[in-house]
């Protein structure tokens, strides 16, 4: 397998969500025209999806370059402790990650290589920034808690509102930069988020995390989306579609993870 394979596998499982009921055609309302950004903000954090664990099976196919990769899996996430993945290709098991608020494991079964460290692993390989807050984030289609949520700035299109913040800054520690330019569009109505984009400038490079929630269903009264599309683009671009199988929230999940002796380990 190599490394673009082994990239876009590992993003694959970094960017999912929910979902396995029959969807429900829902009725949005058009914006308010005397909402503010922090009317707004207010209630999107209110209609956030909760929990407390998730159990959750997914189909993903990826592209990178002129390479496409099918892949599935399965996800289990402890809400701000643990996320389990397991990513399988062609019925065998390809990739299997442990993270953790401060740490990331990972056994690749194709090369048997164990890799273990902190999020500066991760984002190496996904060649962004990326930490438990905001990746928890993206599985559930929820904006991150670590960051300030004054500055924004709004403004409506069509059925939604749009709101943008140049320098949001991050308000606890953690592998990330200290600020990133966002964008969040949110549906009336709801107040649901249907695509969160993410953009960080240095000296070198931008780096550009674009998310887009579809196919909105309601499960137990909350509502999730059963397909995400994302891109991430750095000096190239990686691209997927994920489509969400099974959600079973609040049901007990182990999250196996023993390194085999014959692997070979890097830190």
């Amino acid at each position: 397998m190599n490394k673009r394979l082994f990239f876009a596998s590992c993003f694959c499982v970094c960017l999912l969500l929910l979902i396995s009921c029959k969807t429900k055609h829902l009725t949005v309302s058009e914006p308010s025209t005397d909402q503010s950004a922090e009317d707004i903000m207010t209630l999107m954090k209110k209609n956030q999806f909760r929990f407390i664990t998730l159990s959750l099976k997914f189909n993903a196919e990826v592209q990178s370059g002129e390479e496409t990769n099918s892949f599935s899996g399965n996800i289990y996430i402890v809400k701000d402790s643990t996320i389990w993945i397991s990513v399988q290709k062609l019925g065998m098991e390809a990739f299997r990650m442990l993270i953790t608020p401060d740490s990331v494991k990972m056994l690749d079964r194709i090369n048997k290589v164990y890799i273990a460290g902190d999020y500066f692993v991760l984002s190496q390989m996904l060649k962004s920034n990326f930490d438990f807050d905001l990746l928890q984030a993206l599985f559930t289609g929820n904006d991150t808690e670590n960051y300030g949520t004054t500055g924004f700035v709004t403004e409506k299109e069509n059925d939604s509102y749009i709101l943008s913040n140049k320098n949001r800054k991050k308000q606890t520690g953690g592998f990330v930069s200290d600020s990133m330019a966002q964008k969040i569009i949110i549906r009336a109505g709801d107040y649901k988020i249907v695509k969160n984009i993410m953009k960080k400038v240095t000296d070198s490079s931008t780096k550009t995390i674009e998310v887009a929630y579809s196919e909105f269903m309601d499960f137990e009264g909350q509502k999730f989306p059963q397909k995400i599309d994302f891109q991430l683009s750095d000096t190239k671009t990686i691209t997927a579609s994920v489509v969400f199988t099974r959600v079973s929230p609040e049901k007990k999940e182990s999250f196996p993870f023993s390194v085999p002796a014959t692997y070979s380990i890097k830190n």
